[in-house]
């Protein structure tokens, strides 16, 4: 019943993230925007759903406490702190998350570098805006918001979810593809899963969203940073339409791919090691091996009808957005 949930509160995300990019892309001149209120109401359309789903949830922990006075073999009532797993971790399972951040970033940027060969980088295309704004307001906007927010509801509640009554393998592939496609862009979409099933995985090694949400944190304040140093090294080089085609263009990304793929093949096996120190120090390895295939079962099927409508919804704009960046729609 929990999955079905789920599943229909990340309908109801998409659904809305999707009524809102229409009307903003067919409506410009109703509806200006700058950049800040852009990234607020991507929040926004995270949170409404979640928070009906935890008004949801609420009342039904109240059933359970009522069964828990009449029966003492009742399931316990969950705190919100419990059910959205913002449980205490070891001061160095912390460090040991940032270095597994750090470790793990070749590979999603190898993984974006093959994305620009078809498709623009959604974040590239909005520098000039993006560097518009104070560096401190702009990291908030980027940087916390986002960690808090998508961590909140993709590992303490969708993720959480998952692993608790279906397979935990399925739990963190699926996890990570609604977090990829939740982006709604081709190019976010493929790193995005990765980085998804990253975090699923350090979730499963510490119990906890608080790794999580530095990863989260971490990585995207370094590209808020580093836009922003390459601005003050470069003054204009954001707004220079050539900078940006020699960035972009297909020789420089071959040669980025090519570099990446060997910083990956080191680095990755590195943050493997690290994972599985993380798991030993909050005694979590078993736990974390039971995300490997072919391990435990789980007692439901995550991939529900509501997944499968979330799935189109969200797969289905982000083929319209492909079309419509190819001319091929107006």
């Amino acid at each position: 019943m929990e999955i079905k949930k789920i599943n229909w509160l990340m309908v109801g995300a998409f659904a809305l993230h999707i009524v809102v990019s229409l009307v903003l892309y067919n409506f410009p001149d109703m509806f200006e925007i700058g950049i800040l209120l852009n990234l607020s109401l991507g929040e926004i359309m995270l949170l409404l759903p979640m928070v009906v789903y935890l008004l949801c949830w609420k009342l039904g922990q109240g059933k359970y406490a009522d069964e828990a006075g009449e029966n003492a073999e009742a399931e316990k009532p969950q705190t919100l702190r419990e059910r959205l797993h913002y449980n205490k971790v070891k001061p160095t399972t912390i460090l040991y998350a940032l270095i597994f951040t750090w470790l793990s970033m070749p590979l999603t940027t190898l993984i974006n570098a093959i994305s620009m060969l078809f498709v623009d980088n959604t974040v590239m295309a909005l520098s000039g805006q993006i560097l518009g704004v104070a560096f401190p307001v702009m990291l908030f906007f980027m940087a916390v918001v986002p960690a808090f927010c998508e961590e909140t509801l993709f590992r303490g509640i969708v993720y959480g979810g998952y692993r608790k009554h279906g397979n935990k393998f399925v739990a963190v592939m699926l996890s990570g593809f609604l977090f990829g496609v939740m982006h709604m862009n081709l190019n976010q979409a493929l790193y995005a899963f990765a980085i998804g099933v990253l975090l699923a995985l350090l979730f499963e090694a510490t119990n906890s969203i608080w790794p999580t949400i530095l990863f989260h944190f971490v990585y995207n304040a370094q590209s808020c940073c580093l836009m922003y140093f390459v601005e003050e090294i470069v003054p204009g080089f954001y707004s220079n339409p050539d900078n940006i085609a020699m960035a972009t263009e297909t020789a420089s990304l071959y040669s980025m791919i090519a570099a990446y793929i060997i910083i990956a093949a080191i680095f990755t096996p590195l943050a493997i090691c690290m994972l599985y120190k993380i798991a030993k120090n909050e005694g979590r390895v078993e736990q974390l091996k039971e995300t490997l295939p072919g391990k435990k079962e789980g007692k439901m099927r995550i991939a529900t009808a509501s997944f499968w409508v979330a799935t189109v919804l969200a797969v289905g704009f982000i083929v319209y957005d492909i079309l419509l960046s190819y001319g091929i729609i107006a």
